[in-house]
């Protein structure tokens, strides 16, 4: 089956690369919220895939926290989900606590919803900083949403990129996800793809021009 007007999938190798990119920026994005919490922060990637939004609402039960986003020029909405237990220890350390033995089971307050619209705002300003495309992405913030099945991000035809980042702030390590519009996304990728390309083609004519050099008598 083919719809017509329908983008080609991407191949294996670019959504390897894309992969291990977005993997190189969130190990970044630790060392930023770090200095912005003054306490070591570390984020890694666990796992990248492709998911649908019936698929990840029946795997992430509400109430959750999920923070909504658009990445400007490419009019992409994704979101930011961030677990309560994890949100709550962020709020204690910008409230000027330890972020140790924070209770997890109590309700968000205002005052920590806006805090950590501040640590979102960050997030995504630093995440889209870090690719290089065609004119420079921009991330603002659109509200919030606690239930998955009512995200209205997408048709039921529509993929994301489902990214799962283990996050560690004293004694809590938990769990920060987002969703990426898959066909608003694969710009930005086939654009990677394509920067990699003309630099290793770059880099191998360098190499033979001083192989050159170096044995030419």
């Amino acid at each position: 089956t083919y719809t017509a007007g329908k983008q080609a999938a991407l191949s294996s190798t670019e959504v390897h690369r894309f992969q291990s990119e977005n993997a190189k920026i969130v190990r970044s994005l630790a060392a930023r919220l770090s200095l912005f919490l003054r306490m070591e922060t570390t984020l890694e990637q666990v796992s990248l895939e492709v998911k649908d939004l019936t698929k990840y609402a029946s795997e992430n039960e509400s109430p959750r926290h999920m923070i909504l986003f658009k990445i400007h020029p490419l009019e992409a909405v994704g979101v930011l989900d961030v677990s309560l237990p994890l949100l709550l220890t962020i709020a204690d350390r910008m409230l000027g606590g330890k972020a140790f033995s924070v209770n997890p089971d109590r309700p968000i307050r205002e005052v920590e919803t806006a805090l950590l619209d501040q640590i979102a705002q960050l997030f995504m300003r630093e995440w889209s900083k870090a690719w290089h495309y065609e004119e420079p992405l921009r991330a603002s913030l659109l509200g919030h949403e606690v239930d998955p099945l009512h995200l209205q991000i997408g048709g039921p035809e529509d993929t994301f990129y489902h990214v799962s980042i283990e996050a560690s702030l004293g004694d809590c390590i938990d769990q920060i996800q987002m969703l990426l519009p898959v066909r608003s996304i694969d710009p930005v990728v086939r654009h990677l793809t394509l920067a990699t390309m003309v630099t290793e083609t770059e880099e191998d004519i360098d190499e033979h021009e001083e192989y050159v050099r170096q044995h030419w008598n």
